[in-house]
């Protein structure tokens, strides 16, 4: 399996980052906070069924990601069929989606 991260996955990182740099003044927590995300979209390569299955039968999933006292949420989409793990948006579980 391989790992693709989606054009609104990227911008979601992007945004992330910037997001954390502002509130905790702090480009070390953000950089943390990104290698946490990614450590997790690695972690779905291994076990693609890991993350929670949405209830909207389009077989994407969730996976929660801790990171200090909160989580961050990737959302994928495992295709068996060009053994690829799409990695679709990623949140702050906090966030309104």
């Amino acid at each position: 399996m391989k790992l693709q991260f989606s054009r609104r996955a990227d911008k979601d990182l992007d945004r992330l980052y910037d997001f954390l740099i502002t509130a905790q003044s702090s480009k070390n927590t953000a950089a943390r906070a990104m290698i946490v995300i990614k450590e997790g979209a690695i972690h779905i390569l291994d076990n693609p069924e890991i993350g929670t299955v949405l209830d909207d039968n389009t077989n994407r999933r969730e996976l929660i990601i801790k990171f200090g006292k909160n989580n961050y949420v990737l959302r994928y989409i495992p295709d068996y069929e060009i053994k690829t793990i799409n990695i679709l948006r990623i949140y702050h579980s906090r966030e309104d989606r």
